[in-house]
């Protein structure tokens, strides 16, 4: 035997046994160790149904197989750095009953408290080894348990191997074209600022006035059948620029004019049947500065 060792009690293998035989799990909770008491280091046995001197008991983080043996069962504890002053040379493993179902004889550490000058989280691990090794299970209570560094990797690595590791979440994610709502809106209004285009939205027009809803981008179209007036935004953004395609569907001539805060520096609105406009806006927040240009016949 080696000189560290783990072993299952009297009372573990019966336990096991009887789980076995009726098809149950013994459902391991605790993880206790001890300076050994007078003993100090010594030899655990079987027979044994509690440590010889406990001095700290925490809860079971995790239990595993041992992917390299389908025979190992890797439980695993940690003691918190605010614990300590005191040996550890016994450990015992302790089920949802209270009973202790295996001991172990652990390689003398201190460990050490904060109060003392220095502190550190003591990561307890150790093998249990059965035939049956899906007849243990482990029940974590997450408001007391501390997850080790390994164990977030190896639970983050399990998670993304997951193709369904949240079922149809994405899917309807995606499909929600309103998930971002305030992500959007921050950016959209950042990119009409910064000058560049996006995607093309109607202009509004009521009883003959034209309204650029600039909240909603940069970058309008509207076809124009009657006399009309295009009005600026109000308020007037401090900055960036705005497009809109006006294209003439009346087969007469139609006037065409712009409200206040307009200034056409450039070119004249076609008026034309079929004719489209172009219409460029530079903001500066009191003033649109406007060139238009033409295309041919729609």
């Amino acid at each position: 035997m080696s000189d560290y060792y783990t072993i299952f009690t009297n009372i573990g293998v019966a336990k096991m046994a009887n789980a076995l035989a009726l098809g149950q799990s013994v459902v391991l909770t605790q993880f206790a160790v001890g300076d050994g008491g007078i003993d100090g280091d010594y030899n655990p046995t079987a027979a044994q149904t509690s440590l010889k001197n406990e001095t700290y008991r925490a809860a079971v983080n995790a239990i595993s197989v041992d992917p390299n043996n389908p025979s190992w069962l890797v439980v695993e504890a940690v003691i918190p750095a605010n614990q300590g002053g005191w040996y550890v040379r016994e450990a015992g493993l302790f089920d949802q009953d209270g009973d202790m179902i295996a001991i172990i004889r652990y390689p003398e550490t201190f460990k050490p408290v904060l109060e003392s000058g220095v502190g550190k989280d003591l990561y307890l691990r150790v093998i249990l080894e059965h035939s049956n090794t899906e007849l243990v299970e482990l029940k974590i209570d997450p408001a007391i348990v501390l997850a080790t560094r390994q164990f977030v990797g190896d639970s983050i690595d399990s998670h993304n191997a997951d193709a369904t590791a949240h079922g149809d979440l994405m899917a309807a994610h995606n499909g929600d074209g309103n998930a971002h709502p305030d992500f959007l809106r921050y950016n959209l209004t950042r990119t009409v600022a910064a000058g560049f285009w996006t995607t093309p939205v109607a202009a509004t027009v009521d009883d003959g006035d034209v309204t650029l809803p600039v909240a909603r981008g940069n970058r309008f179209t509207l076809t124009a059948t009657d006399a009309l007036t295009i009005l600026a935004p109000d308020p007037i953004p401090a900055g960036g620029s705005a497009r809109l395609e006006l294209t003439i569907g009346s087969e007469d001539p139609l006037e065409i004019s712009f409200g206040a805060g307009f200034k056409v520096n450039h070119g004249k609105i076609n008026s034309d049947p079929n004719a489209v406009n172009l219409i460029h806006m530079e903001f500066n927040g009191t003033l649109i500065d406007v060139h238009i240009t033409q295309r041919a016949e729609a």
